[in-house]
This record gives C-alpha cells, structure tokens and sequence, in this order.
C-alpha cells in the first residue's frame, strides 16, 4: 500500500500551496493633488517637427458659389445684390430670383 506518513506530507504541502496561492500582493500607490499625470514621450526623431514655412492664412471662400453661378446663368448680373439676397435667403436660389423680380 501507500505509506501513511507519505501521504500526511502530501496533504500538508497541498495546503501550503493553496494559501500561498490565496494571498495576493497588494501595491499601494500615493499620488498627491499637485503630481501630474506622466505623459508617454516619443523618440525625438518620431516626434513631429515645426514646419519653418509659414502657411498662408486661409481665405474664406465666397458663400453659395453654386447659387451664384446659377443665377448668373440666368441672367441675373449685380453682383452685390445677389450676394445680399443669397445671405437673406440662406442660399435659396428660387427666393432670390422672386426677389429680384419684384
């Protein structure tokens, strides 16, 4: 048969191993309210670098080109005034030729 004595030391690492296994480590972190949170950095030469280029200031383009162009093509050629009625009228083309016809 099987030693008696064997097995009781079996037994006995068994449980050793099982609480060891229970205990779990615990890591306490302090971090106080003026600490900032670290911020991954890149290698410098990953890092983008500053264009020595100056980008020219983007113009805004003029408002309803398409409108504009339709009612040029009817006909309609005051500039100005079709620029006006198309900011009124938020681009309804049907809006400003009404207007412009009264």
């Amino acid at each position: 048969g099987i030693n008696a004595e064997y097995m009781g030391e079996v037994r006995q690492e068994v449980k050793e191993g099982a609480k060891e296994e229970e205990e779990e480590e615990v890591v306490e972190v302090h971090v106080t309210a003026d600490e900032k949170p670290l911020t991954p950095r890149m290698p410098a030469e990953a890092q983008p670098q500053a264009s020595t280029v100056p980008t020219p200031p983007v113009r805004n383009p003029e408002p309803f080109p398409e409108q504009r162009k339709a009612l040029q093509t009817m006909g309609f050629a005051d500039q100005q005034r079709i620029e006006e009625l198309l900011k009124k009228h938020g681009g309804d083309v049907h809006s400003v030729v009404m207007e412009l016809l009264q």
